[in-house]
């Protein structure tokens, strides 16, 4: 006697559109930052010496201009569309559930400001997530199919990335779930001269994330960095909405 089992396959379209204002931080507001950075030994990278209300960076290649970014102004940034498709499902609240995320790149952002590359990038990643109630852990490996980018005049060449996520969330009711994840991420660049950007980065991650309704999700993250090649520390706010949920 054989019985036939069958699993259906979830695939899942969105289309991410963000947004960015560069802007500085006065040095007389960075006390909270600086009283972080010595609690927990992290280095403040020489920024209480720096200008105040000031922000700005120039790139150039051999007097040639990559970009030339400047404060102020609500700037559109790199738009994503994306395609989930789901692997295996644990059946219930526990065990092992693999998807696989496709991701285009759309060249939508400044390229002249830093804002965006003006070529398209591919982006493939295996998730993975596994239940052990109230924990969820996650290990997700990326790879990122980079094009070379559009720049002032700069001759500019980019390798491939690859990138692994590892996290542990918690549950701590229905509604709300903290999270805590480190990021590895392999630098596009191997011949710059410039130790910041020629390093792999690693970043630590934590945040929260609230149920506002069956449909709508709030998240706060906060990410420090741990090689000094990637930002100092950045955060991040979402608010996602699934139509036909």
């Amino acid at each position: 006697m054989s019985k036939k089992v069958s699993q259906v396959v979830y695939i899942l379209f969105w289309l991410w559109i963000p947004t960015q204002w560069p802007g500085a931080v006065h040095c007389a507001e960075m006390g909270p930052l600086e009283t972080y950075h010595d609690f927990f030994g992290f280095p403040n990278y020489g920024r209480e010496d720096g200008p105040t209300d000031e922000f700005g960076y120039h790139i150039s290649v051999d007097d040639d201009t990559w970009f030339d970014a400047r404060s102020g102004g609500l700037h559109l940034g790199e738009s994503v569309v994306s395609v989930k498709i789901q692997l295996t499902n644990a059946g219930s609240c526990q065990g092992l559930i693999s998807s696989l995320l496709l991701s285009l790149k759309i060249p939508t952002g400044d390229e002249d400001h830093g804002f965006g590359s003006g070529r398209f990038d591919q982006g493939l990643v295996l998730l993975n997530q596994y239940r052990i109630s109230p924990l969820i852990l996650y290990l997700n490996p990326w790879i990122v199919l980079l094009s070379d980018p559009e720049t002032q005049g700069a001759d500019i060449h980019v390798n491939n990335m690859m990138t692994l996520l590892a996290g542990i969330e918690y549950n701590v009711s229905d509604s709300w779930s903290l999270m805590g994840q480190f990021n590895f991420v392999t630098s596009p660049f191997n011949n710059t001269g410039i130790e910041q950007m020629d390093q792999n980065s690693l970043e630590l991650t934590f945040g929260f994330a609230v149920s506002m309704s069956d449909d709508m999700v709030f998240e706060f993250a906060f990410s420090e960095d741990l090689t000094r090649t990637a930002p100092d520390f950045t955060v991040h706010g979402a608010l996602r909405y699934e139509l036909g949920s």
